[in-house]
């Protein structure tokens, strides 16, 4: 991806047809697949496909089926999460995780939300938010 999403936006704006400004640009329309993303993401920290289940605290099992090469499954927001958490990704990355798997990224007004934020700051594990979530009497990410 060369062309940030303002550009292309500015560039739809112009374009004489949809049909022109897709054909240009069909390289640039790929939307990054999410599992992808995040285990490059944890491969760059030497973090195993294992390690991150477990650190999930998901079940072993389903937990790697989630994260299998050409899943079907869906990744949900409540997934992805844990799985920023357990992989240790930074605030930003797990926005863009959030946004390649089509799910609604963090919102600063959410009061859950919130937590989660604070929760990837503090570079907090999937244990230690578990546990702050319930200590404001918010749902716990779904394991």
């Amino acid at each position: 991806m060369e062309k940030s999403t303002r550009e292309l936006e500015h560039e739809l704006q112009k374009a004489d047809s949809l049909q022109d400004f897709t054909r240009k640009n069909a390289p640039e329309l790929v939307v990054p697949d999410a599992r992808e993303y995040l285990l490059k993401l944890v491969a760059e920290r030497g973090i195993s496909k294992p390690e991150l289940v477990r650190e999930s605290l998901l079940e072993r099992t389903y937990g790697a089926h989630l994260l299998a090469t050409g899943s079907k499954r869906h990744l949900t927001r409540e997934k992805l999460l844990l799985f920023a958490l357990a992989g240790k990704l930074t605030l930003d990355e797990t926005q863009q995780l959030l946004k390649y798997g089509r799910e609604g990224a963090l919102y600063v007004r959410d009061k859950r939300d919130q937590a989660l934020i604070y929760a990837f700051k503090e570079q907090m594990d999937v244990a230690g938010t578990q546990e702050l979530l319930t200590q404001l009497g918010l749902k716990q990410l779904s394991t």
